[in-house]
C-alpha cells in the first residue's frame, strides 16, 4: 500500500493522512492528580505537535487539538472533576498552536458550553464532533462564531435527532463517519432515506473489495450525506459543497484561500 504513495515507504510521505493531538475525556486521567503534572502532560503534547511554546506554527500534519470535552456517560472512565480539568488544558493547546478544537459532547448539560463560553477567546474554531444532542444544546453552540457540528450515522439514530439536523445550517455543517463506530443501523430513523448500500462480507470471510458487515467506514459518508441531504429538503450537492467548505475552513484554511 505504502509503495504507491510518493515517498514509497514513508508513511509520513502521504499527503492525505492528518492526525490531532489531545485526550479523550475517558481518558482524562492521563493528566495526573496536580497542577504540576497536568501542566507537564500538556507540555508533552505540545511537543507531540513539535511546538516550543509559545511561538505557535504547528506541523503540517497535524490539524487540530483533541478529541477533547467531557463524557459524562463514561464516568467510570474519568470522574467529571477530571474531565473538566482535562478538557481546561486543551485550551492551552489551542491557544498555543493556533489549531481549531474537535470536540467530545456526551450528555454533560450545560458544562460543556459553559466551559466553551468560558476560553472561548482562547480559540478560534472547533468542531463539535458526532453530534447526539438536543435542539436546545444546538442552539446553545450555534450562538458561538465559528463552532461547526460534525454529523454521522449517531446523530441519525432517532425522529428528534433528524428534526434537530433539519434545523442545522449548511455553514455550520461537518459530514463524517467515526468509523469504525457510528453507521447508519437498520434501527436508526435515518436508515429509510439511505439511497447507497453496497454488499458487505462478514469479517471472518473479509474479501477486499468488499465492506466489512457491521464496521463503519469511510465511504458510509455517502449515507450520511443521503440523509441530511434528504431531511433538509436540499441537494446532495448543495450539502457536500458546504460540508467541503466548512472543512477547509476549519482544517485547511490555506487550500480554501488558494481555490478562491
Amino acid at each position: 500500500f505504502l509503495a504507491a504513495w510518493p515517498g514509497g515507504d514513508d508513511p509520513m510521505a502521504i499527503p492525505e493522512l492528518f492526525y490531532t493531538v489531545g485526550v479523550h475525556p475517558t481518558r482524562a486521567l492521563e493528566f495526573g492528580e496536580t497542577e504540576e503534572a497536568r501542566l507537564a502532560h500538556t507540555a508533552k503534547l505540545l511537543q507531540q505537535l513539535q511546538l516550543d511554546p509559545p511561538s505557535g506554527g504547528g506541523t503540517a500534519s497535524a490539524v487540530c487539538i483533541g478529541e477533547c470535552g467531557l463524557d459524562y456517560d463514561r464516568l467510570h472512565f474519568a470522574p467529571k472533576e477530571a474531565q473538566l480539568l482535562g478538557f481546561e488544558q486543551h485550551f492551552s493547546l489551542s491557544e498555543a498552536t493556533g489549531l481549531p478544537l474537535f470536540l467530545h459532547s456526551r450528555n454533560c448539560g450545560e458544562d460543556f458550553v459553559a466551559m466553551l463560553t468560558k476560553h472561548r477567546h482562547r480559540f478560534g474554531s472547533g468542531v463539535v464532533h458526532s453530534f447526539t444532542g438536543t435542539l436546545d444544546e444546538l442552539e446553545a453552540l450555534l450562538e458561538m462564531e465559528n463552532i461547526y457540528i460534525g454529523i454521522n450515522g449517531c446523530s441519525l439514530k432517532t425522529q428528534e435527532n433528524l428534526e434537530t439536523v433539519k434545523r442545522l445550517p449548511l455553514d455550520r455543517l461537518m459530514l463524517e463517519t467515526d468509523a469504525p463506530w457510528c453507521s447508519i443501523k437498520n434501527t436508526h430513523a435515518g436508515s429509510a432515506l439511505v439511497r447507497t448500500k453496497l454488499a458487505e462480507k462478514k469479517p471472518k470471510k473479509f474479501e477486499f473489495g468488499f465492506p466489512v458487515n457491521g464496521r463503519c467506514e469511510p465511504w458510509q459518508m455517502r449515507q450520511v450525506l443521503e440523509v441530511v441531504a434528504a431531511v433538509k429538503g436540499v441537494s446532495e450537492a448543495e450539502v457536500a459543497r458546504a460540508a467541503r467548505i466548512n472543512t477547509l475552513r476549519v482544517f485547511f484554511p490555506k487550500l480554501l484561500k488558494a481555490a478562491a
